[in-house]
């Protein structure tokens, strides 16, 4: 489309990439080139925990997150992390190698990042990674980051997984309210015993 074109539409245009001018050479004999960079969409927005990120030089990452998963002690990625985070946002699918053994890492919290940097590059395997992530973990308060993660991704084998769980946890708390209107113990759903009532205890005191 011609820019006459679009401002005859009234719509606003969608920015496909940037072009950046370069000359280089002496003065009497420059040498210009016109560098295209295309922007690739990642999702509809961003994780909270990842703005204010600069963009930095991609080979200059991907050495430094290299150099950091062979460490011998698998603690203490917060650099490894803020790496990752990076590559993300410079949209370079050269990076996509070294996630891919990013998110085999010991450590979750990189694992999580790494996926969703591989997600952020177009590689479907950053959400099968979270959902293998979030189908293996045994820990509820690691489960929440894990559902954080996936609902980022706005990817519909993410959603389906996120619309499950939350149907659990609305069913889990209907059966809640129910069982302490009926004077119920919340955790076993057996009557409670006069003590228990007394104490203004929910459940029984072996359930608690």
């Amino acid at each position: 489309e011609t820019i006459e074109e679009v401002q005859r539409s009234g719509k606003e245009p969608t920015c496909v990439g940037r072009l950046r001018f370069e000359a280089a050479g002496p003065d009497r004999n420059l040498t210009f080139r016109i560098l295209v960079e295309p922007i690739r969409v990642r999702w509809n927005q961003l994780p909270s925990w990842w703005h204010d990120y600069p963009k930095g030089d991609v080979h200059r990452l991907v050495a430094a997150v290299e150099a950091n998963l062979q460490r011998r002690e698998p603690l203490g990625q917060s650099d490894t992390i803020g790496f990752v985070r990076q590559l993300a946002i410079t949209g370079d699918p050269r990076a996509i190698p070294v996630l891919r053994k990013a998110v085999r890492h010991q450590r979750l919290s990189l694992r999580i990042d790494a996926a969703l940097a591989l997600h952020a590059l177009g590689d479907p395997d950053g959400v099968s990674a979270l959902i293998h992530d979030y189908q293996h973990c045994p820990i509820d308060e690691t489960d929440f980051h894990i559902l954080k993660a996936l609902e980022c991704t706005h990817d519909p084998r993410a959603d389906a997984i996120v619309a499950e769980k939350r149907a659990a946890e609305a069913k889990r708390e209907q059966e809640k309210g129910d069982r302490i209107r009926e004077g119920l113990c919340v955790s076993c759903g057996g009557s409670l015993g006069f003590v228990d009532k007394l104490a203004g205890r929910q459940s029984h005191k072996r359930c608690s």
